[in-house]
């Protein structure tokens, strides 16, 4: 027992010291030289609500001390970008705020969003519009002069009560209560394609390249092959509408019959589609529009493959569309009817 007294009188003081060490370990600590950072989406898409990936991983050199706004800095000069830096956990997020957060320094991922207004700069501009005098209005004609007395003191109260009017929280009756117990499914849908692009001059398909569109998940117009879904640009492509087309299921068996397969099909209809794009740029610059009119312009139109299925995507052109003459030969038209 007494050999043994010595150790234990030392145990607490041992233990203190080494909670202590672990304290001074700890810290932002990174790898010197260059970070390797993974660059993100702004938004969330699918049902798992991940970020996707944008490009391969990337060096990125930064001498500076391994701070956040450091971080945050450089990702912005060597991206290219004005907007606000965000540096993520992971592909689910969520954001650091400190870079004594940051436990693992192999991969950073980022994404780029807009930068929002503060809400206290509204503020501070609503604080100064309410310093600055006021211009008083003559009194009317006729109209006693004491309205346009006022006193100091109800002056003061005035300029101070200026505020911006409070929003007013919508009241939710009871039968919406019920309803938020279901599952309200959307009507559209976050995706990313991969875009194809034949070159005529070239007669080669382009790299591909991402995009990421909003799609409705009902078609808004049908033929008698394809299907039309509205989409709106996220990122990858010029911001807008645009229209996915894809075939119905009872029309594919003829058209693998036909055609070998869907996809060869479909690029040849978008290689058909350049070509005439093609006649009709090549007729425009060389044909006065004053002897024959103007000249059709073809779009472009895009390969890409959705789940799996090959679609094509082309701008949306607002407008009423309207058909007088069917595939088969005959007439739809009422007036053009009564014409013959």
């Amino acid at each position: 027992m007494s050999k043994r007294r010595p150790v234990w009188d030392n145990y607490k003081e041992k233990v203190a010291k080494k909670r202590m060490r672990k304290g001074e370990e700890k810290g932002a600590t990174g790898p010197k030289g260059g970070l390797t950072v993974q660059r993100l989406s702004a938004n969330v898409e699918g049902k798992c609500q991940k970020y996707s990936r944008i490009g391969p991983l990337t060096l990125l050199p930064c001498e500076k001390e391994l701070t956040l706004e450091n971080i945050k800095a450089a990702c912005k000069v060597h991206f290219n970008t004005e907007l606000e830096c965000d540096v993520l956990a992971g592909e689910r997020g969520p954001s650091f705020t400190e870079s004594g957060q940051i436990q693992n320094w192999k991969v950073l991922h980022v994404r780029f969003v807009e930068i929002l207004e503060h809400p206290t700069n509204e503020k501070s501009r609503t604080q100064t519009a309410s310093k600055q005098p006021r211009p008083q209005s003559e009194p009317a004609t006729g109209s006693p002069t004491k309205s346009s007395f006022q006193h100091p003191h109800s002056r003061q109260t005035t300029s101070v009560s200026v505020r911006p009017s409070p929003s007013v929280v919508r009241s939710v009756s009871l039968s919406q209560m019920l309803k938020l117990g279901k599952v309200i499914v959307p009507d559209i849908d976050v995706v990313t394609l991969r875009l194809e692009e034949f070159c005529i001059s070239r007669m080669e398909w382009l790299e591909p390249f991402e995009v990421s569109l909003s799609l409705e998940r009902k078609p808004f117009a049908n033929g008698v092959f394809r299907e039309a879904f509205l989409a709106k640009s996220i990122a990858g492509v010029p911001e807008g509408k645009y229209v996915l087309k894809k075939y119905l299921e009872g029309e594919k068996k003829g058209i693998e019959a036909l055609f070998q397969s869907i996809e060869l099909h479909t690029r040849k209809s978008v290689q058909i589609n350049a070509l005439a794009r093609n006649f009709a740029q090549s007729m425009a610059s060389e044909v006065q529009a004053s002897e024959f009119g103007e000249t059709f312009i073809y779009g472009k139109v895009y390969y890409s493959s959705l789940n799996g299925e090959p679609v094509t995507l082309e701008n949306h052109l607002d407008g009423v569309f309207e058909k007088f003459i069917n595939n088969t030969g005959e007439k739809s038209n009422q007036q053009l009817m009564k014409l013959y």
